[in-house]
């Protein structure tokens, strides 16, 4: 495992958890934008059209 593939797994868990249990609504929005960013960066281009084309697939595309 890179170093940058472990630093992107330890940002997506913390914010991810941040996201989902605390209470304070725009510190758990900003975590959240932050998931989506960080899934964004790791799976982009690429990663989406791989998502779309099992979707395809398995017929719900």
């Amino acid at each position: 495992m890179t170093a940058y593939a472990a630093v992107v797994m330890v940002l997506l868990a913390t914010s991810g958890g941040v996201a989902l249990f605390v209470t304070d609504t725009a510190r758990a929005d900003r975590a959240y934008r932050l998931v989506k960013l960080l899934l964004a960066a790791v799976t982009g281009g690429t990663g989406l059209v791989a998502c779309l084309i099992q979707l395809h697939q398995v017929g719900l595309l």
